[in-house]
């Protein structure tokens, strides 16, 4: 038990605590969610992932390697950024972020937690946080020789370490994005999600040009995905490979046809297998695992590719010309809704999901064009 409050005794606390816990258990146990109560040790491990070692640069554990930054300077934060703040933060290019915002009648404490699988990660993902709060005025303090109180300050833990005025942050909602890739931007300009990377094993066919696959694949690999490419194109494939200049694990390519023995994907290391060999295509690299997705990439949607768009958990179509999207229509039971397929514009793509259609203009950043190039797939008649 934690105390953040002295005008209440421990017996006190202890009973109403322990009607609140009963009242939280009995209502999911009417719901039927499976839940257990944890206790000491047991509590602590459940939030951090297991062991966690503190060194003067940081903490590891769970095979990451974290940083603790301590946010300043909030009062001057002008009220539309505060809304932004949080869910820019969760962007940032790590395995993990974890932001903790705590607030007392004292103040309130904003704390990031970083975490990466190696030092390079870790830097990158420090450089991208100290970048993106200074940009608005925000100072940063990396918690050297206290990253244990940093780790504390972004567990549920009700506990603000280090009050201080909250500015704006106390005034606006704060904007969370949905989990998940960020494949596009709707018409409202807000990010479009998906989840291509989840606990079960997932296909995803993507029917487009090789550049929106690219695209995909580089966001991924943001999110410390390990990325395999079995391609029968390796002239399209390897100045993309080249110029992302990732760790030589991050990201490999292999011919089809070719036995590939994948190591166990997982929560800390999922996986993104992309084949592109055309419908030649047999069973994925590696097979199907969890934490393992799969995406199929195709230049033309045809009659041969029924079985896998069928089969597919996700869809991704950039616009298709009318025999596809009458194809694709039938296929995935879209009704009139096939005939926006191949209306939509060349930046944009349709994202099919149990016969529900989301629509994203894929929207490239400066640097996935300068890598890249424009997304859009080649003229459709």
């Amino acid at each position: 038990m934690l105390r953040d409050d002295s005008g209440w005794t421990g017996e006190d606390l202890r009973r109403a605590l322990a009607s609140t816990v009963r009242r939280v258990r009995r209502r999911l146990d009417q719901e039927r969610i499976p839940h257990r109560p944890l206790h000491g040790d047991a509590a602590f491990a459940d939030l951090t992932g297991g062991p966690v070692r503190e060194s003067w640069p940081g903490l590891s554990g769970g095979g990451l390697r974290q940083v603790c930054l301590r946010v300043g300077n909030l009062p001057i934060l002008r009220p539309e950024l505060a809304e932004q703040v949080v869910s820019r933060l969760l962007a940032v290019p790590a395995t993990t972020v974890t932001v903790g915002l705590a607030a007392s009648r004292a103040g309130s404490d904003l704390v990031v937690r970083v975490a990466a699988p190696d030092a390079a990660g870790l830097t990158t993902a420090v450089q991208g946080v100290r970048r993106l709060l200074g940009a608005v005025g925000l100072t940063v303090r990396r918690l050297d020789g206290e990253h244990l109180d940093g780790l504390l300050a972004t567990l549920p833990l009700a506990r603000v370490v280090v009050p201080g005025p909250a500015g704006a942050l106390a005034e606006r909602p704060s904007a969370l994005p949905g989990s998940g890739v960020t494949v596009g931007r709707n018409r409202r300009g807000n990010p479009v999600v998906a989840r291509l990377i989840r606990p079960e094993p997932t296909r995803v066919l993507l029917v487009g040009g090789i550049r929106a696959a690219q695209t995909l694949t580089l966001r991924t690999l943001a999110l410390g995905v390990h990325v395999l490419v079995q391609t029968g194109r390796p002239d399209a494939w390897e100045p993309f490979l080249r110029a992302v200049s990732l760790p030589s694990d991050a990201i490999t390519m292999v011919p089809p046809g070719r036995a590939v023995a994948l190591p166990p994907a997982g929560r800390l290391a999922p996986q993104l297998v992309v084949v592109d060999v055309g419908t030649a295509a047999g069973d994925p690299p590696g097979g199907d695992g969890p934490w393992r997705t799969t995406m199929v990439v195709r230049d033309d949607l045809t009659a041969a590719d029924v079985d896998p768009l069928a089969r597919a958990d996700l869809v991704i179509l950039q616009p298709l010309r009318p025999d596809e999207a009458v194809l694709a229509g039938a296929t995935l039971g879209l009704g009139e809704g096939q005939e926006w397929l191949a209306r939509i514009r060349a930046d944009m793509v349709g994202l099919v999901n149990r016969r529900a259609v989301r629509f994203a203009l894929l929207s490239p950043t400066p640097l996935e064009q300068q890598l890249i190039g424009s997304p859009e797939r080649a003229s459709v008649t």
